[in-house]
Order: structure tokens, then C-alpha cells, then sequence
């Protein structure tokens, strides 16, 4: 079972707590995070990539998480983490999911994420990929669009924008299979779209 849920009405630079839960009972922490001040002189974030996270992997887990407070401990006001796909090994698995999220600080900073070429999308007829359970793309390409449907695979997605302050990030999922001039008609109607929301996106 997954579930979703969305916060509104949030204000710059405050602190908020929270706890997850349902009609059968609720996690035992509670957990807050900070949204950001308006941003006057840009805003850091961390980039990540290919984390393949995997509970059976002994040798590499503890060098991911290794390598994640490290990040955080350099970055520490970061505003968010972005990660460039491969997030977990193998993608039919919810223990994969479990320890990719099961990290410190995970808790407290947005994430957002790219499904990778490979490891979040290796399906087959009996394995479907569990990543759309797990993130939230807004903005995501059109699958009726012939002109700039790219990347959208299904219980993966696809093709994504969103805005943060006045900057327009674009993720790509890059698929072999696909014409470049696609690509480029949904990056195109993304600064479109955004810019409709925000004139003077960077």
C-alpha cells in the first residue's frame, strides 16, 4: 500500500512538523522540515546519482549513507536533493525503496528525482517498476502528445517540470529509443508552461 499526500498554504522560512499515518495506526516519530526563505542570492541543493540502493548489498550501503551525510554535512543549508536516477537496484522490490528512504536527513529535506535509464526501469511483463508509488512529478509530459511525449513509461512516468523560486528545473528521462527533436519539443513547451506561471523564470 502507498499513499500520497500534499501540503498547502505553506509560508517561506517557517518550520513545520509532521507524522504519517492512517485509520490503522501511525508511525512511531514525528518529523520536521523548514521551507526556505525567498531566495535573494540563488540557493544551494545536492546532486546525487546511481545510489542503487539494496538491503542485500552490505559492502555498498554503508558507503551510500556514507556518502549522503557527508554531502549534507558540506551542504548543510541545502534546499533540497536532486537525484539523476538509479535510486535503488532493483525497482520491483519495496526493500529497496524502504532502505533508500531509511537515510538520514530524509526525513527533513525535499527530494526530488529522475527515474534512471536502467535500474528504476527494469520491467518486464511479471516485474513492474515501483517508482511512481514513491515520487511525486508534477507537470509531467503528455502520453496524447505526439509532439513531446518522451520518457513516460508506465508506473515510472516521465518527462517532468516544476518551479523553485524563479527557477525552472526540466528532468529528462533519457530514452535510446527516442528521437532528440522530442526531447526538445517538451523542453520547449515546459518553459512554455512555467513561463506562463513565472515571467522571469532563469
Amino acid at each position: 500500500t502507498w499513499a500520497k499526500a500534499t501540503a498547502t498554504g505553506l509560508k517561506p522560512g517557517k518550520t513545520y512538523v509532521y507524522r504519517v499515518g492512517d485509520a490503522t495506526g501511525w508511525c512511531d516519530g514525528i518529523y520536521e522540515f523548514k521551507t526556505d526563505s525567498a531566495p535573494k542570492d540563488g540557493f544551494n541543493f545536492i546532486l546525487f546519482s546511481d545510489e542503487h540502493a539494496e538491503p542485500a548489498d552490505e559492502y555498498a550501503q554503508p558507503t551510500i549513507t556514507q556518502t549522503r551525510e557527508k554531502a549534507i554535512e558540506i551542504c548543510p543549508d541545502a534546499s533540497f536533493i536532486f537525484a539523476l536516477g538509479d535510486n535503488v537496484d532493483v525497482p520491483w522490490r519495496e526493500t529497496s525503496y524502504k532502505e533508500y528512504f531509511e537515510r538520514e536527513k530524509m526525513e527533513s529535506i525535499p527530494l526530488a528525482t529522475v527515474p534512471g535509464g536502467t535500474h528504476d526501469m527494469m520491467i518486464t511483463e511479471f516485474r513492474a517498476s515501483l517508482f511512481d508509488y514513491h515520487f511525486n512529478m508534477p507537470n509531467q509530459c503528455d502520453v496524447n502528445d505526439d509532439e513531446s511525449y518522451s520518457g513516460y513509461i508506465e508506473n515510472v512516468g516521465g518527462n517532468y517540470w516544476y518551479l523553485y523560486g524563479d527557477v525552472l528545473v526540466i528532468a529528462t528521462t533519457y530514452n535510446a529509443y527516442e528521437e532528440a527533436d522530442v526531447q526538445k519539443a517538451y523542453i520547449e513547451k515546459a518553459v512554455r508552461e512555467a513561463s506562463s506561471q513565472n515571467p522571469n523564470i532563469k
